[in-house]
């Protein structure tokens, strides 16, 4: 792939790198955009948060724990997403540095029981993980995105 840069055609990210770039050959009015990714410290968000760092962007990771992704433009974050006060204290942080212009609701978790011998207390956290810390973050970023006239959630 060449050095040029490849821009959005439509919506409201339109001027935005695609692709891989270097940051010298943006013009200087041209901020990077910026993601936020949940579940950030391993598998798919991890792929995900290296893949976008690549393409230029300025990532910000949410994870319980800490993050061994090291980069200029990643900053990570120790959020959980079942903690709807923790949720938008950190959102707020990440505001604070820009815009948030994708979010990438990808924490979650799994039991590998079987449906009749799931306890409840699992099921119950389950629950706390993948509903209830995706709505958090989905509000607290909405609320940002709606601020700002643009953004996409995924």
């Amino acid at each position: 792939m060449s050095n040029r840069v490849l821009l959005w055609r439509h919506g409201p990210l339109q001027g935005l790198p695609l692709s891989p770039c270097p940051r010298a050959s943006l013009p200087p009015n041209l901020k990077m955009p910026t993601a936020l990714i949940t579940g950030s410290s391993q598998g798919l968000g991890r792929a995900l948060a290296e893949r976008l760092l690549a393409d230029a962007w300025t990532v910000h990771g949410f994870a319980r724990g800490p993050q061994d992704l090291t980069h200029a433009a990643f900053t990570a974050h120790v959020v959980d997403v079942t903690d709807e006060a923790a949720v938008r204290s950190a959102v707020s942080t990440v505001a604070a540095t820009g815009r948030i212009d994708v979010l990438i609701n990808n924490a979650g978790a799994a039991a590998l029981n079987a449906l009749l011998l799931t306890p409840g207390k699992v099921a119950e956290q389950l629950m706390r993980v993948n509903y209830l810390g995706t709505f958090h973050c989905l509000q607290a970023v909405g609320k940002v995105m709606v601020r700002q006239r643009a953004g996409r959630i995924i």
